[in-house]
């Protein structure tokens, strides 16, 4: 734990430790309001004298955790907007507010995870991402956004270098659009808060062949796009690992599901599924079709070794 009263005299002696790659310190807590600016001094110090860090102010939990990210991308945009003499950061993690606020002189050329944490307003024009800005980049997290948004941003050579992508989307998503945009993706996360993905052509298995991981989530959601979900299962051979949280699935791709999984066309290597879904107010016979999903898939997924379903009661 960094003191309140470290002075700057103090600070510049860490710029002795040649090999300093972590300096972490807690910039979210309970006093944020009354200790926010003394952290912001600490932070803008990091950038100032220990340019060559990896992660300053940051762990691993933080992408995790909501608040925390939020007070760094707040902190970081106010910092880097103040900066008015070239300077070149070595950070792997960068969260902002908006790509707007990054001056051209300043230089991120090794970040890997780059966090966007603007809430979205009709007023907002993105900007997009320069390919040479962030060559390294090979993660992306967007925190409150739409389509338009986050094709602005992916949709040009940048989505190509992601490995990883996780968005929190208002309104309609497509699915196609996104992976044409991103075909390397191993890992994706989507909740989409008031809508279900859908997807305007055909999905390409070029654009799924490194998918390992899926997260999607519809909290608010009435049905998917008959067929979207099988045909993801069908062109992602890779997949070890599917969490759906309120994915509300028709009773027929639930017993397509069944027999895809039986005939071993697809989820042949999964080894986590996570199914989270509010009861039907359906008949008997829904309720034995997922059943008979659900038994199918602990059966004859070879490879599975964690499985959970759990019914959330409304």
């Amino acid at each position: 734990m960094l003191s309140e009263k470290v002075t700057r005299q103090g600070f510049t002696a860490l710029t002795k430790l040649s090999s300093l790659r972590e300096f972490l310190f807690p910039l979210y807590s309970e006093l944020y309001y009354l200790r926010g600016p003394r952290r912001r001094d600490l932070l803008e110090l990091s950038f100032e004298l220990l340019p060559h860090l990896h992660a300053a102010a940051y762990n691993e939990t933080t992408s995790q955790a909501g608040n925390a990210l939020t007070v760094l991308s707040t902190l970081t945009s106010k910092i880097l907007r103040r900066i008015t003499v070239p300077l070149t950061l070595q950070l792997r993690f960068l969260a902002l507010k908006t790509l707007k606020i990054v001056p051209q002189h300043v230089h991120l050329p090794e970040v890997r995870e780059l966090c966007l944490d603007h809430q979205n307003h009709p007023n907002y024009k993105a900007d997009p991402i320069a390919p040479d800005r962030f060559p390294n980049l090979t993660e992306l997290t967007m925190m409150f956004t739409d389509e338009l948004t986050l094709m602005s941003i992916i949709g040009h050579r940048v989505g190509l270098q992601l490995q990883t992508l996780q968005v929190r989307i208002q309104g309609k998503i497509s699915l196609d659009m996104l992976l044409e945009a991103c075909p390397g993706l191993s890992k994706l996360f989507i909740i989409n808060v008031d809508s279900t993905p859908e997807s305007l052509t055909p999905l390409r298995s070029n654009t799924l062949k490194n998918l390992q991981f899926l997260f999607l989530a519809c909290p608010y959601a009435r049905i998917m796009q008959p067929g979207l979900i099988l045909e993801i299962f069908r062109l992602a051979p890779n997949l070890r690992t599917v969490i759906f949280n309120m994915v509300p699935m028709a009773k027929e791709d639930l017993q397509a599901l069944a027999e895809l999984v039986k005939q071993g066309t697809c989820l042949r290597k999964l080894e986590r599924f996570d199914f989270t879904r509010l009861p039907p107010s359906t008949s008997a016979n829904e309720k034995r079709i997922r059943d008979e999903a659900i038994l199918a898939c602990g059966t004859h997924c070879v490879q599975l070794k964690e499985f959970v379903f759990y019914e959330l009661h409304e």
